[in-house]
């Protein structure tokens, strides 16, 4: 591993408004290794040069992985402070946020390096506590946070109700490879470093087949592609009920993969073409509150939001394996927080209900 401290560099170069500084750290192989030794995101990497003589970051290789790609030895990894961003400091902010040490998930600690979402980690806590002062001025993560979800964080945990053992899946692996190297990298040789637990249609998008046999290890019964959509599909009745109580506050959520974009941003009404904006000097919240004065308002409104973008399928598709439980609950109380400000089981819909109780355990 490189235990050098990295040298953070501000590029004044073209282009330097389009790619940040930051951008690096998890898209190029040297910007990995580089803040790799780090113990905060919170670090900024040249993407070209700057100075005579430097040359252009690669493209992400065996190398970021890898300390040795003939053996296979990889990185060791200890426990790092996520960030997120705000635009009152033109860069990221660190947020007391430091969890997944290898000594608990080991070699997956370089997954949970960049899928912990690098915009908003640790925001929805953020939103609850109002500090700092200078929030967060986007409502999302970026990207694929799915390190948050294993591990019941990142998501807007309302009042004191306890978020934190919700799912098992963090288990696997324990003080092993842990559990992304373990679910994804249990195919078929020759294939495991394709990633991907399960083979989905190109043009539909359906599940077509289950290529990890960790889910049928650790289940007892072999995981089938139609159990797995049949999942998929409760999960976005879920998450469509959020967006409809949103939608019925004036917040209309648009993924905007369908547009050819790659991020979801919320709008003020269904054109979308208004984007709701968020005060960057003031607690983000009490934008949204000076709008949205019947309950709930503020914090928690704000925290519903974040929720939908945050289990997404644009920002976390997996969030319905990795931790349905954590997801289901994070959007279930997000309902029933939107329809009358208070998290009492009234006003959610008949189908969540069923739902909810379909899966007592996953």
């Amino acid at each position: 591993m490189n235990t050098t401290a990295p040298t953070i560099t501000v590029i004044t170069g073209p282009g330097a408004g389009s790619y940040q500084t930051w951008c690096g750290r998890c898209h190029t192989s040297k910007g990995f290794v580089d803040q790799a030794g780090a113990s905060s995101s919170n670090t900024a990497i040249p993407l070209w040069p700057t100075v005579a003589g430097q040359t252009m970051l690669d493209a992400v290789a065996c190398d970021a992985c890898h300390t040795d790609v003939a053996t296979g030895a990889t990185h060791v990894l200890g426990a790092f402070t996520t960030s997120y961003y705000s635009a009152a400091t033109a860069f990221n902010v660190a947020v007391n946020k430091t969890y997944a040490d290898a000594a608990s998930i080991g070699p997956s600690a370089i997954c949970t390096r960049c899928h912990s979402g690098r915009d908003s980690s640790g925001i929805g806590q953020l939103i609850k506590d109002g500090t700092p002062a200078a929030a967060a001025t986007v409502l999302r993560t970026h990207y694929l946070g799915s390190g948050l979800t294993l591990f019941n964080t990142g998501g807007y945990h309302f009042g004191a109700t306890d978020y934190t053992n919700l799912g098992s899946h963090k288990g696997i692996g324990a003080l092993g490879v842990g559990p992304c190297v373990t679910c994804h990298m249990s195919n078929a040789a020759g294939a495991r470093h394709t990633f991907w637990p399960i083979e989905e249609d190109e043009t539909t998008g359906a599940i077509t087949a289950v290529l990890s046999d960790q889910c049928g290890a650790c289940h007892g019964v072999a995981m089938t592609a139609a159990y797995l959509t049949e999942v998929r599909n409760d999960f976005k009745t879920v998450k469509n009920a959020l967006e409809t109580a949103l939608q019925a506050k004036g917040i209309f959520y648009r993924n905007e993969l369908e547009t050819g974009g790659s991020t979801g941003r919320f709008y003020s009404s269904a054109a979308h073409t208004t984007e709701l904006t968020f005060s960057s000097t003031t607690p983000s919240y009490s934008s949204l509150a000076a709008t949205y004065t019947v309950p709930p308002t503020g914090q928690d409104l704000m925290g519903a939001a974040f929720n939908l973008a945050f289990v997404d399928y644009i920002q976390e598709p997996g969030a319905y394996v990795h931790n349905w439980e954590y997801a289901r609950k994070l959007l279930i109380d997000s309902i029933d927080l939107v329809a009358d400000g208070v998290i009492d089981g009234i006003g959610i819909p008949a189908a969540v209900v069923a739902i909810d109780a379909k899966y007592p355990s996953l």
